[in-house]
């Protein structure tokens, strides 16, 4: 699973305006989505794995372990 670590950068956004439509976004919010710069670093060592998600409105950290429950708070 280790070919999953890296930095990720989107450099793509085919059809991305149509599929949040679809998701019922509104025109505003999906003309901002088409321009965010989105980054996403993955790391891990064994089974404890690190998903860091940057974007130009909003960062994000993601730590857990495979195999273990993980609540999200929501």
């Amino acid at each position: 699973m280790t070919d999953l670590a890296g930095t990720w950068v989107l450099d793509s956004r085919e059809n991305f305006e149509e599929f949040m439509k679809e998701l019922g976004i509104g025109l505003i919010l999906r003309k901002v989505g088409n321009t965010v710069s989105i980054t996403m670093i993955i790391s891990n060592d064994d089974k404890n794995w690190s998903v860091k998600i940057r974007s130009t409105f909003k960062n994000e950290d993601h730590d857990f372990t495979l195999g273990e429950p993980k609540n999200e708070g929501y």
